[in-house]
């Protein structure tokens, strides 16, 4: 196994790895693309010979976005200005559980030595599905924020693999944070 920059050639794989984790259509082909041509975000996917079976998106944020996207004031005297932001991590049902997650945190954290890195995890039904890796690499819980993509969910704007039929979204994001060592 291997890890490499995102490819063009890789764009219609992951976007399908995330339709299957995330709901069809919460990330698109755009969103892929865009993480392989901009300076600001870096794409990364694990191999197994020419297979991709894993990946991961990073991109560099100031913390006044985070604010907006999060509609948190409380966060501007707690980060510093500029932060990397582990915005996606997904990982093929065939491979969970095999520390393909932990490989590409690592690489991460390697290539963002001296940045803060937060994260958005999804906490689907009461649970954080990256908790337990996060955690060992250091990330410490800042906040969880309910019915974070409740109205994208209600609008339909993407397929969320959580609601049921007639029922309100029930997602949260709980934000984590990693200082500089």
């Amino acid at each position: 196994m291997r890890i490499e920059k995102l490819l063009p050639i890789d764009v219609l794989t992951v976007n399908l790895l995330a339709d299957k984790v995330f709901g069809k259509g919460y990330l698109t082909k755009s969103y892929f693309l865009n993480a392989i041509e901009s300076r600001n975000f870096q794409g990364y996917v694990l191999r197994e010979n020419t297979k991709v079976i894993a990946f991961c998106i990073v991109y560099k944020a100031k913390r006044e976005d985070l604010i907006v996207k999060l509609k948190d004031d409380s966060l501007d005297n707690y980060f510093s200005e500029q932060l990397i932001c582990l915005d996606t991590i997904v990982v093929s049902d065939a491979y969970r559980r095999k520390g393909l997650a932990s490989l590409l945190i690592k690489k991460v954290i390697e290539d963002n030595i001296d940045a803060t890195i937060y994260l958005n995890a999804w906490k689907q039904n009461g649970f954080v599905n990256l908790a337990s890796v996060i955690n060992k690499f250091g990330f410490r819980l800042y906040k969880e924020y309910l019915d974070i993509w409740k109205l994208e969910c209600e609008l339909n704007q993407f397929v969320c693999p959580s609601k049921k039929e007639g029922e309100n979204c029930c997602c949260s994001s709980v934000l984590y944070y990693r200082s500089p060592k």
